[in-house]
């Protein structure tokens, strides 16, 4: 399908032109939400929803918007698709909740959290310049990097875990991969991306959900009784994962 912003690029899988960035199913660039954030362009996007990069006119930078959106054509009939919607609300709101209280040099800051109706929600972030773990790798096609720079890099993510796991309560990410790690282009900085999934120790007793990304996940974290170990062992995965020369499919290595 061809873009009809620039008519000459079809889309990639997320439905974002790899051109413009405009987003099919998305915002249109300038749109302006809650008076403030000015559209860039998308990001990436799923099925439920995107992220966008966006000018804030307040602060006079740029920032991230993260959109949740509920499907209009949910019906009493399809009840699972409604708790899966319900599901995924309760989840947005909660990374709002647990991103409000965390200061860390490596956790990009919330900035804003709002609706736009019943339908429509925003989290609102600083805008990370740079590239995740996983593409630069990908451009490297597949070449594992240095060990002292994958050292580096893993000092740098164990003092944001420290920070996490040592919370009151401890703050679990539960999504640690390459594509979450994002190197900043100005300083060379790794920041911790994507709270989704994040959760404290006090809202696990009940977890018997599994959640995480394939290889990077373990067994207890598998098995919906995650704890700081998991982080730890998602961690060490990612680790592999860069150091590897050749283009080696993690998932493999992990079955």
């Amino acid at each position: 399908m061809l873009c009809p912003c620039c008519n000459n690029k079809t889309y990639r899988d997320e439905n974002i032109c790899p051109s413009c960035g405009f987003f099919i199913h998305g915002l249109p660039c300038g749109t302006l939400l809650n008076n403030r954030y000015e559209i860039l362009n998308a990001i990436k996007a799923g099925g439920m929803g995107a992220v966008y990069r966006a000018f804030d006119r307040i602060r006079g930078k740029t920032c991230a918007v993260k959109e949740l959106f509920r499907k209009e054509d949910i019906t009493s009939d399809s009840s699972y698709e409604a708790d899966v919607e319900a599901y995924m609300v309760n989840r947005f709101m909660e990374e709002a909740g647990l991103l409000v209280d965390l200061e860390h040099p490596s956790i990009p800051e919330m900035i804003d959290f709002f609706t736009t109706g019943n339908d429509y929600y925003y989290l609102v972030m600083d805008y990370i310049e740079g590239k995740d773990l996983f593409t630069i790798v990908v451009e490297r096609d597949g070449e594992g990097l240095s060990e002292t720079l994958v050292l580096t890099w893993a000092m740098e993510i164990c003092d944001v875990l420290r920070y996490l796991h040592s919370r009151t309560p401890p703050v679990l990410h539960r999504d640690i991969n390459p594509a979450n790690i994002i190197l900043r282009t100005e300083d060379r900085r790794l920041f911790l991306v994507d709270f989704g999934l994040a959760r404290t120790i006090s809202d696990t007793g009940s977890i018997k959900t599994s959640v995480g990304t394939g290889a990077y996940t373990s067994m207890e974290q598998f098995n919906g009784r995650p704890e700081p170990r998991s982080d730890i062992y998602s961690l060490g995965a990612t680790i592999h994962f860069l150091l590897l020369p050749g283009k080696v499919n993690l998932l493999d290595l992990f079955p």
